[in-house]
């Protein structure tokens, strides 16, 4: 197992194997010491981007193992999209290491502004780095902070992708891996008026915190620009499998304007073209006994915002089908299916 020619470095392999008839002759396997169980990657997406990152990222992952498939969140990678093409502004809220913040900058065919906020500084700074190498450092403007209801400060579990202000979230995986203290703002003391270029949508994905960002963002989110928000609100990973918030949040966006709807995606595990399920606000249980049947995504749209996004983001969810009957398909194969058409 040692190489042929002693002049030429050691291999991996090599310094494997090596290793290994130490260990093994030594009996100290039990001495070796503890790696990290992550490689940073950089992948590209079939949506015209790359993406680096921890290959435990699950942004990262689901690249890797299933973009031949299916797309990342695909409801919120379809509607981001949309919002894209759309033009305006986006904010990303719980950006992570940049997926969205990339891809609304990417689906755009004229300069977005899209503003990135992440607390973990893990995560940001791959959220910077993704920017810079897609060259959307003038578009994705980054800002290394939480949001919340108050100024301040708060304790962060250090969970990657699933970092998150919840105490006992995800079981506590993340609270037994360490808390940061990180800087929180509200939305309101970040973004001025001026900034919310019509449209803007926001997406909000903040892992069980989405109740204080709201509160702390009432003019933004009031503001009649802002043409839809797209948030994660439901029961999974809250301590004891039910969140207490998640109907004052969905509430709280009825407030300030906005028609809301749980979204869910049915058949993405069986044979056939996935299927969607829109359900109006007023027709769930967001109490303990409607659990199992809560979306856990949700959509608010302003049916009167003066570019007429809330209703054309609405509309599309029409195409979300057909979005993942010809994902990944080449772009010439797309281009034949259209000459076809006529």
């Amino acid at each position: 197992m040692a190489p042929d020619n002693p002049t030429t470095p050691p291999s991996w392999l090599d310094t494997f194997f090596s290793i290994g008839l130490h260990a093994h002759k030594d009996a100290t396997d039990a001495a070796l010491p503890d790696f990290p169980l992550s490689t940073r990657v950089t992948v590209e997406s079939t949506l015209g981007f790359t993406l680096s990152g921890e290959s435990h990222n699950a942004v990262i992952r689901q690249l890797l193992l299933l973009d031949g498939r299916l797309p990342y969140e695909p409801l919120v990678t379809f509607l981001t999209i949309v919002a894209g093409r759309l033009g305006g502004a986006y904010l990303d809220i719980g950006a992570n290491i940049g997926y969205c913040s990339v891809l609304a900058a990417s689906a755009s065919s004229t300069p977005m502004a899209v503003h990135a906020f992440e607390p973990c500084a893990q995560n940001f700074s791959w959220l910077r780095r993704n920017a810079q190498e897609n060259g959307k450092t003038g578009e994705i403007l980054q800002y290394l902070v939480g949001l919340g209801a108050e100024d301040g400060s708060a304790e962060l579990s250090q969970y990657g992708t699933g970092s998150s202000f919840v105490r006992g979230w995800d079981e506590g995986r993340g609270d037994a891996l360490g808390l940061a203290q990180v800087a929180v703002r509200r939305l309101d003391s970040l973004i001025t008026d001026a900034l919310l270029t019509a449209p803007t949508f926001v997406k909000i994905d903040v892992e069980g915190y989405e109740l204080p960002v709201l509160r702390g963002g009432e003019r933004t989110l009031s503001h009649p620009n802002v043409a839809g928000v797209l948030a994660e609100i439901g029961h999974v990973h809250h301590p004891g499998g039910y969140n207490p918030d998640a109907a004052e949040a969905v509430r709280t966006l009825e407030t300030y304007g906005y028609r809301c709807f749980g979204l869910r995606v049915v058949g993405l595990d069986g044979d056939g073209i996935p299927s969607m399920e829109v359900t109006a606000a007023e027709d769930v249980d967001m109490g303990e006994d409607g659990v199992d049947d809560c979306p856990g995504l949700w959509l608010g749209v302003r049916r009167d915002d003066p570019a007429g996004a809330g209703e054309k983001l609405f509309s599309s969810l029409a195409l979300f089908p057909l979005f993942l009957q010809l994902y990944p398909a080449p772009i010439d194969r797309l281009t034949g299916i259209l000459a076809d058409m006529g």
